[in-house]
């Protein structure tokens, strides 16, 4: 068993204001761990170090079996601690001294890593910075570490539930949860208009009242871990392949750091002959149909797609997510009929309801998934609201 832990420090005004933030991953990969801590009125150097301190006193505590390795993007601190570069300074000497204490060194590797590969812990450091107080999450303060073991697969089950009934397990979850994060792409055009805009085509771009909603949503996205205190930051973007969704889901990876992957099986609904059209133009050309679709999941528009055949696609893609990235939160960038088909399958709703619930343009609906149950932990938080109000909705 290896452990790998990512360290930061920092300090505004050096010496200035400091805090230091620590991410510790399993040999999988998963998020098990998180510190992040208010260090007073010191320097940045000192920051880094005490980061490295508490990271391997933590473990020490915990009594973990197996190496760590530490990786932080302080040149400094990662050769004086392996011993290439001299200490001169008395205060380094005494932490380098704490963190030889602290964990055995022969279990001890270092690693410099670029600052880019360090953000976790860097928002860390920088949170800790920001409200001058410490924390600690993640499963490994709540429970003795186990050996990291491969996520297994979801068994044998249909990929839609069909009836209202929750999926075993619901409040005795097994497993590494991921967390699973729907956010429909802004407006567009289409939006505002009412028109009807699927996903057999590239479609519209978004609008400048929804590049302002996109906006809102990162900007929420930014601070997540603050408002789910007890989930991870995201830290993967997947997206629909259409225009408006690939928009929105650039401006999430610019916030969090990371790239934006394509999922074909996030598009829209398609729509057939009713693409473009508004719903008193559908209507008018196929009376009553709108409202028999609203409510049957297995009828198609001429020329389209089912809402169950949207299911189909869209859930294996959040399970996929569960596989890859275990103890994690992943963001699906993608549009409002998919994700009322993935929550309402995921959820266990009966199908005639899924319809029924409203996803707002650029809003996010927060899923936590284990292999054997779903659990919803809130719906449809709309990002209209400056991002300081939003708090007041929990």
């Amino acid at each position: 068993m290896t452990w790998y832990v990512n360290t930061d420090g920092g300090s505004r005004g050096n010496p200035g204001t400091a805090g230091y933030g620590v991410v510790i991953h399993d040999d999988a990969g998963a998020v098990v761990g998180e510190i992040s801590a208010y260090v007073g009125q010191t320097t940045n150097n000192v920051a880094e170090y005490r980061a490295v301190v508490d990271a391997l006193t933590t473990l020490n505590e915990l009594g973990v079996d197996g190496d760590v390795v530490v990786r932080a993007d302080s040149k400094l601190v990662v050769e004086q601690l392996t011993g290439r570069w001299k200490i001169k300074n008395p205060d380094m000497q005494e932490l380098a001294r704490q963190a030889k204490a602290a964990l055995d060194p022969q279990r001890v590797r270092y690693q410099w890593v670029p600052r880019a590969q360090n953000a976790a812990a860097d928002r860390l450091a920088n949170k800790a910075m920001d409200t001058k107080a410490d924390f600690r999450r993640g499963s490994l303060f709540s429970q003795p570490p186990q050996p990291s073991q491969p996520v297994p697969a979801a068994p044998p089950a249909p990929a839609v539930h069909s009836r209202g009934t929750r999926p075993s397990g619901a409040y005795f979850h097994s497993g590494t949860s991921t967390t699973v994060v729907f956010l429909r792409h802004g407006e567009t055009a289409m939006t505002e208009s009412g028109g009807f805009s699927g996903g057999g085509l590239p479609g519209p771009e978004l609008s400048d009242r929804g590049r302002a909603q996109v906006r809102n949503a990162a900007q929420l996205l930014a601070r997540f871990d603050s408002l789910w205190t007890d989930l991870p930051m995201p830290s993967a973007v997947w997206a629909s392949p259409m225009v408006r969704t690939q928009q929105t889901a650039r401006a999430m990876a610019e916030v969090l750091g990371c790239g934006v992957v394509v999922e074909e099986g996030l598009r829209e609904v398609e729509f057939g002959a009713w693409e473009g059209l508004t719903g008193p133009q559908i209507e008018a050309q196929y009376p009553g149909a709108l409202e028999r679709w609203y409510h049957d999941v297995q009828l198609a528009p001429p020329g389209g797609e089912t809402v169950r055949e949207v299911a189909e696609r869209v859930v294996p893609v959040a399970r996929r997510a569960l596989l890859e990235h275990p103890g994690q939160t992943v963001v699906l960038a993608t549009h409002s009929t998919a994700t009322k088909a993935a929550v309402g399958s995921l959820m266990g709703l009966e199908m005639e309801r899924w319809l029924a619930v409203r996803i707002p343009p650029a809003s996010l609906t927060v899923v936590r998934l284990w292999r054997d149950a779903a659990e919803l932990v809130v719906a449809g938080l709309p990002t209209e609201l400056a991002p300081q109000d939003s708090a007041a909705l929990f």
